[in-house]
């Protein structure tokens, strides 16, 4: 028997698969499973605190300058999420590589240490190789980012239009793009 996680969520013949919350792409995620949230790139273990460490070499600045440090650096590629980025930056400063400054507001401003300034020294490669990206770098991301989320859009649209055989045939449509992009 199929697991029901919500009332609304029944199990539906195949010809109706699509009728769940009238979403022509299927179930929502309802927050769980492997296809959830998140957006870019996957950081390897380290990397987002490299990442920290060199964009507080440009000056201090609060965690959400920071997050929005290392998008810019990367061309919207690489967003690391506020629940990466404020344990690490917690760890930093229990390391005493940043310092902390608590804000009026309510903020804390993040600032590089002699410590800090050190790693960034002994880490040098492997942060340029972090700032490079994957095959020598970030250019054209924003551009991709766009083009993709354009596409999507195309394709929800057409999707909720179409019947049951125009949805295959954009179903064939989008796995033959896939067997192209997959050879470049």
């Amino acid at each position: 028997m199929r697991f029901i996680h919500h009332p609304h969520c029944t199990p539906e013949p195949e010809e109706h698969r699509y009728r769940h919350h009238e979403n022509p792409w299927g179930p929502p995620h309802h927050g769980h499973g492997p296809r959830g949230g998140g957006r870019g790139m996957r950081a390897r273990r380290g990397d987002v605190r490299l990442a920290l460490l060199s964009v507080l070499e440009e000056g201090p600045a609060n965690g959400y300058g920071l997050i929005k440090r290392i998008e810019e650096r990367t061309d919207g590629m690489w967003k690391t999420s506020p629940g990466s980025t404020y344990p690490t930056l917690a760890q930093l400063v229990d390391e005493g590589m940043v310092s902390a400054s608590p804000q009026e507001n309510g903020g804390t401003i993040y600032t590089l240490t002699d410590s800090g300034r050190e790693t960034l020294h002994n880490e040098a490669a492997r942060i340029a190789e972090l700032w490079n990206g994957p095959r020598g770098g970030y250019e054209g991301g924003a551009e991709l980012r766009e083009a993709v989320g354009q596409l999507k859009q195309s394709l929800r649209a057409a999707a909720m239009r179409l019947d049951r055989q125009g949805r295959l045939r954009l179903v064939d449509m989008i796995k033959s793009l896939q067997e192209e992009v997959e050879k470049l």
